[in-house]
């Protein structure tokens, strides 16, 4: 999830094109067909609305900060 919430926040920021955190999710999903975020992500086919729904479903709680922090820089 923390990949996912990278691209999320990259993608909002204009850091990254829209287009390369579809990709990224298509990526994701093709690796994870069972996770059922990646799979309602998928299916919602607006970038905006699935920037969303990463930020409502990530568990900042149990956040992996040190993979985030590699995930961000790379």
């Amino acid at each position: 999830m923390e990949e996912l919430f990278v691209y999320a926040l990259l993608a909002r920021e204009g850091i990254i094109t829209e287009n390369m955190f579809a990709e990224r999710i298509d990526r994701l999903f093709s690796e994870n067909p069972s996770d059922e975020i990646l799979l309602e992500i998928e299916w919602l086919n607006n970038i905006k609305k699935a920037i969303i729904l990463v930020y409502k479903n990530m568990d900042y709680s149990n956040m992996d900060i040190p993979k985030f922090g590699k995930i961000l820089m790379g």
